[in-house]
């Protein structure tokens, strides 16, 4: 099922009952980060460790493949929420994946949404990361609207070398059709190779009236912005 088609659900869902409203979710953390230079930040760790999907097995002439693996967990808050690991590869530099991480267009899934924006800088009400991303979807008649907040942080070494960079995004405000929505990224250098990244995704999802469906969801938005992310590290236009 493509993102696209599970948001069409929801939203048909939302308006037949007519009771899904929209309201704001506080962004939740677990804690502190300390930061190289002494100071601390909200941890952006992802929730568990370790990630259980594999990385690309290495070939004679590749040390990691750039594609991406998934494994689904459903162990989460007792199998509740849907979530899914998943690893991978890129073929550019840690430098270069943290800079194409931090552009909101590698998280947006054009096939699943009707507008797509932007907020920067957030509204400080419902996050405190550097930007939020408004979305609506779902067929005409049968939309919902949330926000997205981001947040992302170079856990170890600098901007211009990152040696492990950590993102967490959560919907902080929309439809309650949609009761969880939050993912996390981490990026480190790849030891067989200083031009190779690897990437890591965790992503949570609980929505109404779709059971195992959350997770083919889950699987198709994932693919969608590891593929965009691998675009944008090799300077292609989104």
């Amino acid at each position: 099922m493509r993102p696209s088609t599970f948001l069409s659900m929801v939203a048909a869902s939302a308006a037949l009952s007519g009771c899904y409203d929209n309201v704001g979710t506080q962004f939740g953390d677990t804690g502190t980060t300390i930061l190289p230079d002494g100071g601390a930040v909200a941890n952006l760790a992802p929730w568990e460790s370790p990630n259980v999907a594999s990385l690309p097995a290495a070939t004679a002439s590749d040390p990691c493949p750039e594609m991406l693996n998934e494994v689904e967990v459903h162990t989460y808050m007792g199998g509740r929420i849907a979530d899914v690991h998943a690893a991978g590869c890129i073929h550019a530099t840690p430098a270069v994946v943290w800079q194409a991480i931090q552009d909101p267009e590698t998280a947006h899934d054009p096939g699943s949404t009707n507008t797509f924006s932007v907020i920067r800088p957030s509204m400080p009400t419902e996050c405190d990361g550097p930007y939020q991303t408004q979305i609506n979807a779902g067929p005409s008649g049968f939309t919902v609207d949330f926000r997205l907040c981001w947040r992302h942080l170079v856990a170890m070494g600098t901007e211009d070398a990152p040696l492990l960079t950590e993102t967490r995004w959560q919907k902080v405000w929309g439809s309650t059709a949609i009761r969880t929505l939050e993912g996390s990224l981490v990026s480190q250098p790849h030891p067989g190779s200083t031009d190779i990244t690897e990437v890591y995704y965790q992503y949570h999802l609980d929505s109404v009236s779709l059971g195992p469906s959350n997770y083919e969801t889950i699987n198709g938005y994932v693919n969608t912005i590891y593929a965009r992310l691998v675009q944008r590290s090799h300077g292609m236009t989104l």
